[in-house]
């Protein structure tokens, strides 16, 4: 997967090449996180900090992965970062609390998102991932 750095309010977040960032704020970014059944445990924000934007990003990057394991963890690598990014751009009082928080939220994106990932290739065609 190809990627690139790009700057939303002074914070770099890492796209892929083909994704340009729909909006040049933070607050702008429509609530994204999340899929339907998962419910409060993929939240759209982390202590009152918006992670929409990296939530957008990942759900581009999950759109275009090829369907190996390999691109699924890549994806979820660069949100990770991305939510990361967001957190050290913010508060810093709150950073410690807030990184806990996506830590446990990316563990559960890693694990449980897998059935997401399945289900999206499968849409797209793919009947297996390798």
């Amino acid at each position: 997967m190809k990627t690139k750095v790009v700057y939303l309010e002074g914070i770099d977040l890492v796209i892929h090449t083909s994704f340009s960032l729909p909006h040049d704020l933070i607050k702008d970014f429509p609530p994204s996180c999340g899929t339907k059944g998962l419910g409060s445990i993929v939240p759209d924000s982390l202590l009152g900090l918006s992670i929409s934007p990296a939530c957008s990003i990942h759900d581009d990057c999950f759109d275009k992965s090829l369907p190996i394991w390999e691109d699924f963890h890549i994806s979820n690598n660069l949100f990770i970062r991305n939510i990361l990014s967001l957190i050290l751009g913010g508060n810093r009082y709150l950073i410690p609390p807030r990184i806990w928080l996506a830590s446990t939220y990316f563990s559960t994106v890693d694990t449980v998102g897998k059935i997401v990932f399945k289900t999206l290739k499968r849409h797209q065609g793919h009947p297996r991932i390798t």
